[in-house]
Protein backbone atom coordinates (compact mmCIF):
# COMPACT_ATOMS: atom_id res chain seq x y z
CA UNK A 1 0.00 0.00 0.00
CA UNK A 2 1.34 3.35 -0.98
CA UNK A 3 1.89 6.16 1.49
CA UNK A 4 -0.94 8.07 -0.14
CA UNK A 5 -3.35 5.23 0.47
CA UNK A 6 -2.17 4.94 4.06
CA UNK A 7 -2.80 8.62 4.66
CA UNK A 8 -6.29 8.39 3.16
CA UNK A 9 -7.04 5.33 5.30
CA UNK A 10 -5.85 7.09 8.44
CA UNK A 11 -7.99 10.14 7.64
CA UNK A 12 -11.05 7.96 7.03
CA UNK A 13 -10.37 6.09 10.27
CA UNK A 14 -10.06 9.35 12.21
CA UNK A 15 -13.30 10.66 10.66
CA UNK A 16 -15.01 7.40 11.58
CA UNK A 17 -13.80 7.73 15.16
CA UNK A 18 -15.04 11.37 15.28
CA UNK A 19 -18.39 10.32 13.81
CA UNK A 20 -18.68 7.49 16.31
CA UNK A 21 -17.87 9.79 19.21
CA UNK A 22 -20.40 12.32 17.92
CA UNK A 23 -23.08 9.63 17.72
CA UNK A 24 -22.26 8.54 21.28
CA UNK A 25 -22.54 12.20 22.38
CA UNK A 26 -25.91 12.65 20.65
CA UNK A 27 -27.52 9.30 21.38
CA UNK A 28 -26.13 8.53 24.81
CA UNK A 29 -24.55 11.39 26.69
CA UNK A 30 -26.79 14.26 25.49
CA UNK A 31 -29.81 12.24 24.39
CA UNK A 32 -32.24 13.98 26.80
CA UNK A 33 -31.65 17.41 25.25
CA UNK A 34 -32.23 16.21 21.70
CA UNK A 35 -35.26 14.22 22.76
CA UNK A 36 -36.69 17.40 24.25
CA UNK A 37 -35.97 19.36 21.05
CA UNK A 38 -37.60 16.68 18.91
CA UNK A 39 -40.61 16.59 21.16
CA UNK A 40 -41.00 20.38 21.12
CA UNK A 41 -41.02 20.34 17.32
CA UNK A 42 -43.96 17.98 17.11
CA UNK A 43 -46.06 19.02 20.11
CA UNK A 44 -47.75 22.33 20.87
CA UNK A 45 -49.32 23.61 24.08
CA UNK A 46 -52.59 25.55 23.91
CA UNK A 47 -53.99 27.62 26.76
CA UNK A 48 -57.69 26.97 27.37
CA UNK A 49 -59.18 30.16 28.84
CA UNK A 50 -61.60 29.92 31.73
CA UNK A 51 -64.96 31.69 31.75
CA UNK A 52 -65.15 34.68 34.13
CA UNK A 53 -67.92 34.39 36.70
CA UNK A 54 -71.20 36.30 36.52
CA UNK A 55 -72.13 39.06 38.99
CA UNK A 56 -75.80 38.98 40.05
CA UNK A 57 -77.97 41.29 42.14
CA UNK A 58 -79.99 39.89 45.06
CA UNK A 59 -82.84 38.69 42.79
CA UNK A 60 -80.65 36.99 40.19
CA UNK A 61 -80.48 39.80 37.63
CA UNK A 62 -77.17 39.79 35.75
CA UNK A 63 -75.01 42.87 36.31
CA UNK A 64 -71.76 41.59 34.71
CA UNK A 65 -71.37 38.80 32.15
CA UNK A 66 -68.79 37.54 29.65
CA UNK A 67 -69.51 37.46 25.92
CA UNK A 68 -67.45 36.07 23.01
CA UNK A 69 -65.44 38.68 21.10
CA UNK A 70 -63.10 38.53 18.11
CA UNK A 71 -59.44 39.52 18.26
CA UNK A 72 -57.71 40.55 15.02
CA UNK A 73 -54.52 38.53 14.39
CA UNK A 74 -51.82 39.07 11.76
CA UNK A 75 -49.76 36.23 10.21
CA UNK A 76 -46.87 38.24 8.70
CA UNK A 77 -45.47 35.37 6.59
CA UNK A 78 -48.79 35.04 4.76
CA UNK A 79 -49.26 38.74 3.92
CA UNK A 80 -48.62 39.52 0.26
CA UNK A 81 -49.10 43.29 0.08
CA UNK A 82 -48.40 44.84 3.51
CA UNK A 83 -48.96 48.45 2.35
CA UNK A 84 -52.45 47.71 1.01
CA UNK A 85 -53.28 45.46 3.97
CA UNK A 86 -52.25 48.12 6.52
CA UNK A 87 -54.26 50.77 4.66
CA UNK A 88 -57.36 48.56 4.63
CA UNK A 89 -57.06 47.75 8.35
CA UNK A 90 -56.48 51.38 9.37
CA UNK A 91 -60.01 52.13 8.16
CA UNK A 92 -61.48 49.87 10.85
CA UNK A 93 -59.04 49.56 13.74
CA UNK A 94 -58.26 52.09 16.46
CA UNK A 95 -54.54 52.08 15.62
CA UNK A 96 -52.57 54.02 13.02
CA UNK A 97 -51.38 52.86 9.61
CA UNK A 98 -47.73 53.04 10.70
CA UNK A 99 -48.35 50.88 13.77
CA UNK A 100 -50.29 48.31 11.75
CA UNK A 101 -47.63 48.21 9.04
CA UNK A 102 -44.86 47.71 11.60
CA UNK A 103 -46.72 44.83 13.21
CA UNK A 104 -47.73 42.99 10.03
CA UNK A 105 -44.16 43.15 8.70
CA UNK A 106 -42.55 41.91 11.91
CA UNK A 107 -40.71 38.61 12.16
CA UNK A 108 -43.26 37.13 14.55
CA UNK A 109 -45.21 34.07 13.42
CA UNK A 110 -48.44 35.67 14.68
CA UNK A 111 -49.22 38.97 16.39
CA UNK A 112 -52.34 40.56 17.87
CA UNK A 113 -53.42 43.73 16.07
CA UNK A 114 -56.42 44.66 18.19
CA UNK A 115 -58.12 42.58 20.86
CA UNK A 116 -61.83 42.14 21.41
CA UNK A 117 -63.17 44.31 18.59
CA UNK A 118 -66.88 45.01 18.16
CA UNK A 119 -69.02 42.69 16.05
CA UNK A 120 -69.38 45.46 13.47
CA UNK A 121 -65.59 45.87 13.15
CA UNK A 122 -65.14 42.12 12.89
CA UNK A 123 -67.72 41.86 10.08
CA UNK A 124 -66.20 44.79 8.16
CA UNK A 125 -62.65 43.35 8.28
CA UNK A 126 -63.78 39.81 7.50
CA UNK A 127 -65.67 41.01 4.41
CA UNK A 128 -62.40 42.41 3.01
CA UNK A 129 -60.93 38.89 2.96
CA UNK A 130 -57.39 40.11 3.66
CA UNK A 131 -54.77 37.40 3.21
CA UNK A 132 -52.68 36.90 6.33
CA UNK A 133 -55.33 38.46 8.59
CA UNK A 134 -57.32 36.08 10.74
CA UNK A 135 -59.30 36.13 13.98
CA UNK A 136 -59.26 34.33 17.29
CA UNK A 137 -62.09 34.24 19.78
CA UNK A 138 -61.66 35.60 23.28
CA UNK A 139 -64.02 36.55 26.07
CA UNK A 140 -65.09 40.16 26.65
CA UNK A 141 -66.67 41.54 29.83
CA UNK A 142 -70.05 43.16 29.32
CA UNK A 143 -72.27 45.13 31.71
CA UNK A 144 -75.92 44.78 30.58
CA UNK A 145 -77.18 47.69 32.71
CA UNK A 146 -74.50 50.15 31.59
CA UNK A 147 -73.96 52.82 34.25
CA UNK A 148 -76.04 51.08 36.91
CA UNK A 149 -73.99 50.27 40.03
CA UNK A 150 -70.79 50.96 38.09
CA UNK A 151 -68.93 52.16 41.21
CA UNK A 152 -69.74 48.88 42.94
CA UNK A 153 -69.11 46.47 40.07
CA UNK A 154 -66.04 48.18 38.58
CA UNK A 155 -64.53 46.94 35.31
CA UNK A 156 -61.87 44.69 33.77
CA UNK A 157 -58.97 45.38 31.40
CA UNK A 158 -58.36 43.88 27.98
CA UNK A 159 -56.87 40.78 29.64
CA UNK A 160 -60.10 40.26 31.65
CA UNK A 161 -58.40 41.02 34.98
CA UNK A 162 -60.36 43.24 37.36
CA UNK A 163 -59.17 46.83 37.62
CA UNK A 164 -61.80 48.44 39.86
CA UNK A 165 -64.72 47.68 42.15
CA UNK A 166 -65.81 44.11 42.85
CA UNK A 167 -64.18 43.03 39.60
CA UNK A 168 -60.87 43.88 41.32
CA UNK A 169 -61.52 42.82 44.93
CA UNK A 170 -63.09 39.49 43.88
CA UNK A 171 -60.84 38.96 40.85
CA UNK A 172 -59.32 35.72 42.17
CA UNK A 173 -62.80 34.23 42.56
CA UNK A 174 -64.27 35.56 39.32
CA UNK A 175 -61.36 34.79 37.01
CA UNK A 176 -61.10 31.05 37.55
CA UNK A 177 -58.08 29.04 36.39
CA UNK A 178 -56.98 28.52 32.78
CA UNK A 179 -56.50 24.97 31.52
CA UNK A 180 -54.11 23.66 28.89
CA UNK A 181 -54.02 21.11 26.09
CA UNK A 182 -50.89 19.57 24.53
CA UNK A 183 -51.36 18.18 21.01
CA UNK A 184 -49.10 16.55 18.38
CA UNK A 185 -48.38 18.16 14.98
CA UNK A 186 -47.25 16.66 11.69
CA UNK A 187 -44.26 17.81 9.61
CA UNK A 188 -46.32 20.63 8.08
CA UNK A 189 -47.33 21.93 11.49
CA UNK A 190 -50.92 20.66 11.26
CA UNK A 191 -52.60 19.12 14.27
CA UNK A 192 -52.79 15.33 14.12
CA UNK A 193 -56.37 14.06 14.64
CA UNK A 194 -56.74 12.39 18.04
CA UNK A 195 -53.17 13.44 18.76
CA UNK A 196 -53.86 14.90 22.18
CA UNK A 197 -51.03 13.98 24.53
CA UNK A 198 -52.28 15.76 27.63
CA UNK A 199 -55.32 17.80 28.67
CA UNK A 200 -55.50 19.74 31.94
CA UNK A 201 -59.03 21.08 32.45
CA UNK A 202 -59.46 24.67 33.60
CA UNK A 203 -61.93 25.95 36.16
CA UNK A 204 -64.48 28.63 35.35
CA UNK A 205 -64.71 31.57 37.72
CA UNK A 206 -67.15 31.55 40.60
CA UNK A 207 -70.33 33.61 40.31
CA UNK A 208 -70.84 36.43 42.82
CA UNK A 209 -74.28 37.22 44.27
CA UNK A 210 -74.69 40.71 45.74
CA UNK A 211 -77.07 42.11 48.32
CA UNK A 212 -77.62 45.02 45.91
CA UNK A 213 -81.16 45.27 44.51
CA UNK A 214 -81.17 46.52 40.92
CA UNK A 215 -84.49 48.39 41.31
CA UNK A 216 -83.47 50.15 44.54
CA UNK A 217 -80.08 50.92 43.01
CA UNK A 218 -81.81 52.46 39.98
CA UNK A 219 -84.02 54.65 42.19
CA UNK A 220 -81.06 55.77 44.31
CA UNK A 221 -79.09 56.78 41.21
CA UNK A 222 -82.14 58.51 39.73
CA UNK A 223 -82.73 60.63 42.84
CA UNK A 224 -79.03 61.46 43.11
CA UNK A 225 -79.04 62.61 39.49
CA UNK A 226 -82.14 64.73 40.12
CA UNK A 227 -80.36 66.38 43.05
CA UNK A 228 -77.25 66.98 40.92
CA UNK A 229 -79.39 68.62 38.23
CA UNK A 230 -81.23 70.78 40.77
CA UNK A 231 -78.37 71.81 43.08
CA UNK A 232 -74.81 72.92 42.44
CA UNK A 233 -72.56 70.39 44.15
CA UNK A 234 -69.39 68.56 43.18
CA UNK A 235 -70.73 65.09 43.89
CA UNK A 236 -72.61 62.96 46.34
CA UNK A 237 -73.50 59.48 47.52
CA UNK A 238 -76.68 57.63 48.44
CA UNK A 239 -76.57 54.43 50.51
CA UNK A 240 -79.58 52.20 51.21
CA UNK A 241 -79.00 49.63 53.94
CA UNK A 242 -81.24 47.06 55.59
CA UNK A 243 -80.84 48.00 59.25
CA UNK A 244 -81.96 44.56 60.43
CA UNK A 245 -78.92 42.78 59.02
CA UNK A 246 -76.62 45.38 57.44
CA UNK A 247 -77.27 44.25 53.85
CA UNK A 248 -76.35 46.94 51.35
CA UNK A 249 -79.31 47.37 48.98
CA UNK A 250 -77.94 50.31 47.00
CA UNK A 251 -74.83 52.44 46.80
CA UNK A 252 -75.02 55.31 44.32
CA UNK A 253 -72.41 57.94 43.52
CA UNK A 254 -72.11 60.86 41.19
CA UNK A 255 -70.71 61.41 38.63
CA UNK A 256 -71.63 58.13 36.93
CA UNK A 257 -69.68 56.30 34.25
CA UNK A 258 -70.28 53.35 31.93
CA UNK A 259 -67.91 50.43 32.63
CA UNK A 260 -68.40 49.13 29.08
CA UNK A 261 -66.24 52.04 27.89
CA UNK A 262 -64.68 53.27 31.13
CA UNK A 263 -61.63 54.72 29.34
CA UNK A 264 -63.88 57.42 27.84
CA UNK A 265 -64.40 58.90 31.33
CA UNK A 266 -61.93 60.76 33.60
CA UNK A 267 -60.52 58.67 36.42
CA UNK A 268 -62.33 60.78 39.03
CA UNK A 269 -65.60 59.40 37.65
CA UNK A 270 -64.52 55.88 38.65
CA UNK A 271 -64.12 56.91 42.30
CA UNK A 272 -66.52 55.33 44.78
CA UNK A 273 -67.15 58.31 47.04
CA UNK A 274 -69.22 56.25 49.45
CA UNK A 275 -66.15 54.38 50.70
CA UNK A 276 -63.17 56.39 49.42
CA UNK A 277 -64.05 59.94 50.54
CA UNK A 278 -64.20 61.39 54.05
CA UNK A 279 -66.13 64.42 55.29
CA UNK A 280 -67.33 66.06 58.49
CA UNK A 281 -70.70 64.46 59.23
CA UNK A 282 -72.18 67.61 60.82
CA UNK A 283 -75.66 67.32 62.26
CA UNK A 284 -76.10 63.73 61.06
CA UNK A 285 -73.66 62.79 63.83
CA UNK A 286 -76.08 64.11 66.47
CA UNK A 287 -77.89 60.78 66.20
CA UNK A 288 -74.75 59.08 67.54
CA UNK A 289 -74.41 61.62 70.36
CA UNK A 290 -78.05 61.15 71.35
CA UNK A 291 -77.87 57.34 71.23
CA UNK A 292 -74.68 57.32 73.33
CA UNK A 293 -76.03 59.74 75.95
CA UNK A 294 -79.37 57.93 76.29
CA UNK A 295 -77.59 54.55 76.55
CA UNK A 296 -75.29 55.92 79.28
CA UNK A 297 -78.23 57.45 81.14
CA UNK A 298 -76.67 60.93 81.36
CA UNK A 299 -79.87 62.38 79.87
CA UNK A 300 -83.48 61.34 79.26
CA UNK A 301 -85.74 62.52 76.51
CA UNK A 302 -87.77 64.65 78.97
CA UNK A 303 -84.87 66.39 80.73
CA UNK A 304 -84.99 70.19 80.31
CA UNK A 305 -82.13 72.11 78.71
CA UNK A 306 -81.82 75.85 78.07
CA UNK A 307 -80.51 77.38 74.83
CA UNK A 308 -79.88 81.14 74.85
CA UNK A 309 -78.46 80.93 71.33
CA UNK A 310 -74.91 80.03 72.32
CA UNK A 311 -72.78 78.12 74.81
CA UNK A 312 -69.26 78.73 76.10
CA UNK A 313 -66.72 75.93 76.34
CA UNK A 314 -63.60 77.34 77.92
CA UNK A 315 -62.95 80.54 75.96
CA UNK A 316 -64.78 79.28 72.85
CA UNK A 317 -68.30 80.41 72.00
CA UNK A 318 -70.40 77.87 70.10
CA UNK A 319 -73.49 79.35 68.50
CA UNK A 320 -76.85 77.86 67.63
CA UNK A 321 -78.13 78.06 64.07
CA UNK A 322 -81.00 80.10 65.57
CA UNK A 323 -79.83 83.62 66.46
CA UNK A 324 -82.24 83.90 69.38
CA UNK A 325 -81.84 80.32 70.56
CA UNK A 326 -84.55 77.84 71.46
CA UNK A 327 -84.97 78.73 75.14
CA UNK A 328 -86.11 75.96 77.44
CA UNK A 329 -86.63 72.63 75.71
CA UNK A 330 -86.69 68.94 76.47
CA UNK A 331 -83.91 66.78 75.07
CA UNK A 332 -86.45 65.36 72.62
CA UNK A 333 -86.98 68.94 71.40
CA UNK A 334 -83.20 69.51 71.28
CA UNK A 335 -83.00 66.59 68.84
CA UNK A 336 -86.01 67.87 66.89
CA UNK A 337 -84.53 71.39 66.67
CA UNK A 338 -80.99 70.09 65.93
CA UNK A 339 -79.78 72.53 68.56
CA UNK A 340 -75.98 72.77 68.78
CA UNK A 341 -75.73 74.20 72.34
CA UNK A 342 -78.08 71.50 73.59
CA UNK A 343 -75.95 68.73 72.06
CA UNK A 344 -72.77 70.34 73.40
CA UNK A 345 -74.24 70.28 76.91
CA UNK A 346 -75.20 66.61 76.51
CA UNK A 347 -71.83 65.70 75.00
CA UNK A 348 -69.99 67.29 77.91
CA UNK A 349 -72.14 65.33 80.38
CA UNK A 350 -70.34 62.25 79.09
CA UNK A 351 -66.69 62.12 80.08
CA UNK A 352 -64.08 61.93 77.33
CA UNK A 353 -63.37 58.23 77.79
CA UNK A 354 -67.04 57.29 77.56
CA UNK A 355 -67.89 59.41 74.51
CA UNK A 356 -64.69 58.34 72.71
CA UNK A 357 -65.45 54.67 73.38
CA UNK A 358 -68.93 55.06 71.85
CA UNK A 359 -67.52 56.78 68.79
CA UNK A 360 -65.13 53.85 68.31
CA UNK A 361 -67.84 51.28 69.08
CA UNK A 362 -70.02 52.69 66.31
CA UNK A 363 -67.16 51.95 63.89
CA UNK A 364 -65.74 55.40 63.24
CA UNK A 365 -62.01 55.70 62.68
CA UNK A 366 -61.63 52.25 61.14
CA UNK A 367 -62.66 50.46 57.96
CA UNK A 368 -66.02 48.69 57.90
CA UNK A 369 -64.43 45.79 56.00
CA UNK A 370 -66.69 46.08 52.97
CA UNK A 371 -65.08 44.09 50.12
CA UNK A 372 -64.44 47.06 47.84
CA UNK A 373 -61.02 48.54 47.01
CA UNK A 374 -59.39 51.48 48.78
CA UNK A 375 -61.83 51.93 51.67
CA UNK A 376 -60.88 54.91 53.83
CA UNK A 377 -60.78 54.63 57.62
CA UNK A 378 -61.94 58.15 58.47
CA UNK A 379 -60.18 60.46 60.93
CA UNK A 380 -60.59 60.72 64.69
CA UNK A 381 -58.07 62.91 66.55
CA UNK A 382 -55.62 61.14 68.86
CA UNK A 383 -57.16 60.48 72.27
CA UNK A 384 -54.55 62.58 74.08
CA UNK A 385 -55.35 65.60 71.86
CA UNK A 386 -59.07 65.60 72.73
CA UNK A 387 -59.99 68.33 75.18
CA UNK A 388 -63.33 69.90 76.23
CA UNK A 389 -63.58 72.00 73.04
CA UNK A 390 -62.94 68.96 70.81
CA UNK A 391 -65.46 66.93 72.81
CA UNK A 392 -68.01 69.72 72.39
CA UNK A 393 -67.55 69.93 68.61
CA UNK A 394 -67.72 66.13 68.28
CA UNK A 395 -71.23 66.28 69.74
CA UNK A 396 -72.59 68.05 66.65
CA UNK A 397 -70.36 66.32 64.10
CA UNK A 398 -67.39 68.66 63.68
CA UNK A 399 -63.71 67.89 64.25
CA UNK A 400 -63.95 64.30 62.96
CA UNK A 401 -64.16 62.85 59.46
CA UNK A 402 -66.16 59.80 58.38
CA UNK A 403 -67.04 57.93 55.22
CA UNK A 404 -70.63 57.59 54.01
CA UNK A 405 -70.51 53.82 54.52
CA UNK A 406 -69.37 54.30 58.13
CA UNK A 407 -72.18 56.74 58.81
CA UNK A 408 -74.81 54.52 57.17
CA UNK A 409 -73.61 51.53 59.19
CA UNK A 410 -73.70 53.48 62.46
CA UNK A 411 -77.16 54.91 61.79
CA UNK A 412 -78.41 51.43 60.85
CA UNK A 413 -77.17 50.17 64.21
CA UNK A 414 -79.20 52.89 65.94
CA UNK A 415 -82.25 52.10 63.81
CA UNK A 416 -81.88 48.41 64.60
Amino acid sequence: MSNQHKIISIIIFILFIILALRLVWIQVINSAEYEHKALSQRVKEFVVDSERGIIYDNTGRKLAVSLPAKTVVSLPDNIINPEKTASELAENLDISYNTIYRRITSEAAAIFLQRKVSEKTYQEIESKNLKGITFTEESKRYYPEGQLASHIIGFTGVDNNGLNGLELSYNNYLSGEAGKMIVEKDAEGKTIPNGIREAVPGRDGYNVHLTIDEVIQYMAEKELKNAADKFDFSGGSVIVMDSSNGDLLAMANTPLYNPNNFSNYPEKSWRNRAINDVFEPGSTFKIITAASALEEGVITENDILTDPGHIYVGNEEISCWSNVGHGKQTFAEVVKNSCNPGFVEVGLKMDKETFHSYIKAFGFGEQTGIRLPAEAAGIIPDYDRIGPVELATFSFGHGISVTPIQLASAISAVAN
